[in-house]
């Protein structure tokens, strides 16, 4: 994991070094004394990643490209009564903002905003995140800490997790999780292209980039025991049996109250972007096909010579004449 360090002069004997990936200031006398101090905490942080845990829960897992569709199975998670499901929390993986939860000190500016976007997502209070943090040995154990208080919280008895990025790390959550139930959601990547195209000043080719290789990371890991896909096509034309085929994949019930249901819970204040406006009415279809309308020919081109047997491997055209 690469941590970014950008050092600055302050004065005689004063120095700072910024990351600002963690949101932190490391503060010290020499550039020296920044970077030894800086390496201690990624040290330390990397030892409380990598440590050895195992745990017994089984949680459900969720993973794909981003706008696929996963925020739509985090309303539906937890709108279900036995579910808590978390919100991008990175826990799961090495993530350089987890050193806020122990760089504090008279050394150390933390701007905390991770720990306050994490909480403000989720039922759990900085300090108490904290408090978590002193309990536990390694990255694993506090996520399992973390999303059982979640579940505590709501009165529920399951927890799960989404973001996008689980996707690259499949092995490592396995190796801490062997029970779990991961989802690999799919989706057309022309439509995810042009959805990342209409909420990003991203050029167009990495839009096709970031659909191409998180879904190739996914799909390496078919035939593994906790591994299962669906396509998000599937989700919105064909919603009760898809679904009922999900539930019964992570051994929960499902009743199709749940989809006349999740989208009146009213949303949080970090779901009230624009970009999100989609789980919060009835699952629609309208965005499937919108590459017709939304792609020029110059886009076509770029997405047929990029990633046009990736798309024909998945199923979703025949052959690059399209």
């Amino acid at each position: 994991m690469k941590i970014d360090l950008q050092l600055q002069q302050l004065g005689v004997k004063r120095y700072v070094g910024i990351l600002p990936a963690a949101g932190l200031r490391v503060f010290g006398t020499s550039p020296q004394d920044v970077m030894a101090h800086v390496n201690q905490l990624s040290n330390k942080l990397m030892q409380w990643m990598r440590a050895d845990y195992v745990s017994d829960d089984s949680p459900v897992i969720v993973g794909g490209s981003g706008r696929s569709g996963t925020t739509l199975l985090w309303k539906i998670f937890n709108a279900h009564p036995n579910m808590v499901c978390g919100f991008e929390t990175g826990l799961l993986f090495e993530n350089v903002y987890l050193l806020q939860l122990f760089s504090f000190g008279p050394r150390v500016h933390n701007s905390e905003a991770y720990l306050r976007k994490t909480a403000g997502n989720h039922p759990v209070p900085v300090e108490e995140m904290k408090a978590i943090f002193l309990q536990c040995r390694s990255q694993a154990q506090y996520a399992e800490t973390f999303f059982r208080r979640c579940a505590s919280k709501e009165g529920k008895g399951r927890w799960a997790e989404k973001s996008p990025a689980n996707v690259y790390h499949l092995d490592s959550i396995a190796s801490h999780f062997p029970k779990m139930k991961f989802i690999h959601l799919l989706r057309d990547g022309r439509d995810v292209a042009c959805s990342y195209k209409s909420i990003s000043d991203y050029p167009f080719s990495q839009c096709v980039d970031i659909w191409a290789k998180s879904t190739q990371a996914g799909i390496q890991k078919r035939g593994a025991p906790w591994y299962w896909e669906v396509k998000y096509e599937d989700l919105t034309q064909y919603p009760l049996e898809t679904f009922q085929a999900l539930f019964d994949y992570i051994g929960e019930r499902f009743e199709r109250a749940l989809l006349d249901q999740f989208y009146l819970i009213p949303r949080p204040a970090y779901l009230r972007e624009p970009k999100h406006d989609g789980v919060n009415k009835p699952i629609y279809t309208q965005s499937t096909g919108r590459w017709k309308q939304e792609m020029s020919q110059e886009d076509k081109e770029t997405f047929k010579e990029m990633a046009g047997d990736l798309l024909c491997d998945l199923g979703y055209a025949s052959s690059n004449d399209w």
